[in-house]
């Protein structure tokens, strides 16, 4: 039997542990550690597939340079899927723009032009 303080405690530390992988991944990508980067984004999504829609983004960059255009654009079908079948919304403008790109072969990583956000992004 869950006592009542479990659930609380599981969702801070989940919180916790996403927000650790986001702080990782911006460590690995300043120092050009684009795998490990990666490998980070990937874990925040899928500790919550409502990762913050900027986070998405970037996730969608890394895969396209990290493991290709296809891989960027199954990610975000599957977001996109997820959106609408969870939330019954759809991705920003920004990010459906961005995945075309990516499937055109477009977009690059500009890591040295991207600020990192505020903790809570």
């Amino acid at each position: 039997m869950e006592t009542a303080w479990v659930r609380p405690e599981r969702d801070r530390l989940a919180a916790l542990h996403q927000q650790l992988a986001l702080d990782l991944s911006w460590q690995h990508c300043s120092q050009q550690q684009c795998d490990c980067s990666l490998r980070e984004l990937l874990s925040a999504a899928e500790a919550d597939p409502l990762l913050g829609e900027n986070h998405q983004q970037r996730l969608l960059v890394c895969l396209s340079v990290q493991r290709g255009p296809v891989a960027a654009t199954d990610h975000y079908r599957r977001y996109v899927r997820y959106l609408r079948q969870e939330v019954g919304d759809g991705p920003l403008p920004e990010t459906q723009a961005l995945a075309q790109r990516v499937r055109q072969g477009e977009a690059a990583c500009h890591w040295r032009q991207v600020d990192r956000p505020k903790t809570g992004d």
